[in-house]
């Protein structure tokens, strides 16, 4: 929803200036790889095989969206921060054709596909 946002406002500011521009979409702050796990984890009710790997070459220890300048030139903030919520969310998105097809309480957002992360 925050993304979609994001768009509008982007598009709207398109039509009204003519002038595209790039923003970046964020809260300013982020997740770990782990946190990112441990909810998914919570939302699927199953664990996940995980595979602890040292950090490659030229990874960096933290990536974080600056949204300054989205939020000076079309006022937009983010309105979800909870990780649940997010991933709530973008599961429900991946698995819309599913859910569509079989609307049934036993159709959750994990039983499609099973998802293992390398950490």
């Amino acid at each position: 929803q925050d993304i979609a946002s994001a768009h509008v406002l982007a598009l709207e500011y398109l039509e009204k200036t003519g002038q595209s521009d790039a923003f970046n979409l964020g809260s300013g702050s982020g997740f770990s790889v782990k946190q990112m796990v441990d909810a998914v984890e919570k939302i699927c009710k199953t664990k996940l095989k995980i595979k602890y790997e040292k950090r490659r070459a030229g990874d960096p220890a933290i990536l974080l969206a600056n949204p300054t300048k989205i939020q000076k030139t079309l006022g937009w903030k983010p309105t979800h921060s909870s990780l649940t919520t997010i991933l709530q969310s973008a599961l429900t998105w991946e698995n819309r054709d599913s859910l569509r097809e079989d609307p049934s309480p036993h159709n959750s957002h994990c039983n499609e596909r099973r998802y293992e992360q390398e950490v």
